[in-house]
């Protein structure tokens, strides 16, 4: 089983209660490190994508953080994970102490995830923000959509058959099957369990 966990935004507390009950979990951004006084521990088995209120350079130093994008193998589960956000709110925040510049991934990034994914089983899918089909599902605006990472995101969704595709960084629940894929949605601090293949999840 994997529990995914939606964003923390500093509350480490919290999240560290929402990992007793799991063997391993993937956080999916907005852990709020960078921010003053975020400290996480090193915790076996837990991990974490980053989010736009993140900072990349303390996630990258972490040793729970998965990286920008990749793909690993989780309780036998092949599972993409691609990090990074639009802070809608960013013109309010400081650089460097409340807001980063490099929050999203690069075009050249995405083209990189195109190219990995090519020809390869994904399982699981789990990004801070959902690809833009799905968020216009959701019911926000246009330029919660139109962000460089949801486009990002939408171009993977259209080339892999995954079985879950879980998100966070909207702060509403959503559960909805698309195209065969199961879209999780989380709210901060709520989590989802895939458990294995032989169990309904």
């Amino acid at each position: 089983m994997i529990r995914f966990i939606g964003d923390v935004h500093g509350k480490i507390d919290s999240y560290k209660k929402l990992i007793r009950g799991s063997l391993c979990s993937i956080q999916v951004g907005d852990m709020g490190l960078g921010f003053t006084r975020v400290v996480l521990p090193v915790l076996q088995n837990h991990y974490f994508i980053r989010g736009n209120h993140d900072s990349p350079a303390v996630c990258r130093s972490h040793p729970n953080n998965l990286g920008d994008f990749g793909i690993t193998t989780i309780d036998s589960k092949r599972v993409l994970y691609v990090g990074g956000g639009y802070s809608l709110d960013q013109r309010g925040r400081l650089p460097g102490v409340t807001w980063w510049h490099d929050e999203e991934l690069s075009y050249t990034q995405f083209e990189d995830i195109l190219d990995l994914v090519q020809g390869k089983e994904i399982d699981v899918v789990a990004s801070h923000e959902a690809p833009s089909a799905i968020v216009y599902q959701l019911g926000l605006g246009s330029n919660i959509v139109e962000t460089r990472t949801a486009q990002g995101l939408e171009a993977i969704r259209r080339v892999i058959k995954p079985k879950l595709w879980v998100f966070g960084h909207y702060h509403l629940r959503f559960y909805r099957t698309v195209v065969g894929c199961r879209f999780v949605g989380l709210d901060e601090l709520e989590y989802f369990d895939f458990k294995r293949p032989n169990r309904k999840f």
